[in-house]
């Protein structure tokens, strides 16, 4: 005897099942993947390597965590970004375990790049989106000290350490919609930035002052404005209504007739 139950509409069939386990594989490999690499690389000496592994670090948990939670097509991107990264990285550094972390990597990108990884995530737009280049300035202070890095693994001191700590607290400022985390973009990362460009090597210099002076230009957009300021409730005008399209009912409870005339009071 065939039950007429009929299937809730929400329930989930098993191609999302596939589709879900697909993206949890992406985000799980993406995260594992970049926690190898920063294990690695903060075993290397020297100040760079250290803030190599952070930045990285950090794009890799914002991007797999982003997939798994918030589900929006900003984090498939930045994902992938990661992993081509970490797949080229041994092009630059070559710590152990690179081969394992490298692979990884390659399995995550490819498995984020496919159906399996697309279909769970967000299709339509949240209620209020942020803009794109807010989302863009967020997330590249992130991989701006890895850029930084780069150009002096084995160099860089303690005035690296402390820049990148400085980048990191106006990314999580403005993250967080604070005035303060943008115009310390606007204004003290160019100030601070120009001592770590003039003892960087010439290619470094060229690719940090690139990378800074993008960034610094995307803060100074309208829309990185508007990402972190309240929206000016709109005014409306009140549109009178007929009473003869509002119940008597609710007219009577308050004090009116039918014809919106008031009410005289019973004897």
């Amino acid at each position: 005897m065939q039950s007429s139950r009929k299937p809730h509409e929400n329930q989930v069939s098993p191609a999302d099942d596939r589709f879900l386990i697909g993206l949890f594989a992406g985000a799980g490999a993406g995260l594992l993947a970049g926690g190898m690499w920063a294990v690695n690389l903060m075993l290397q000496p020297g100040e760079g390597h250290q803030v190599l592994a952070f930045s990285l670090l950090a794009v890799s948990v914002v991007g797999s965590l982003g997939m798994v939670l918030s589900r929006g097509l900003w984090s498939r991107r930045l994902t992938q970004i990661a992993m081509i990264t970490l797949v080229g990285l041994p092009l630059v550094v070559q710590p152990g375990w690179w081969i394992f972390a490298s692979s990884l990597a390659a399995v995550a990108f490819f498995v984020v790049s496919t159906p399996w990884g697309q279909e769970g995530l967000r299709k339509l737009p949240p209620a209020e989106p942020i803009p794109d280049q807010a989302v863009v300035l967020s997330l590249g202070l992130l991989g701006l000290p890895a850029v930084a890095a780069i150009g002096q693994l084995e160099g860089g001191g303690l005035g690296l350490t402390l820049w990148a700590i400085a980048v990191f607290s106006m990314a999580a400022l403005y993250s967080r919609a604070q005035a303060v985390g943008l115009w310390s973009i606007r204004i003290l990362l160019p100030t601070i930035t120009i001592p770590l460009v003039i003892g960087s090597p010439i290619l470094a210099a060229v690719v940090i002052a690139g990378a800074t002076t993008a960034l610094v230009a995307l803060s100074w957009h309208p829309q990185a404005l508007a990402a972190i300021t309240e929206a000016t409730p709109r005014r409306v005008t009140p549109l009178p209504i007929p009473p003869e399209l509002i119940p008597e009912e609710f007219m009577n409870a308050a004090g009116y007739d039918s014809s919106g005339r008031p009410l005289k009071p019973s004897p």
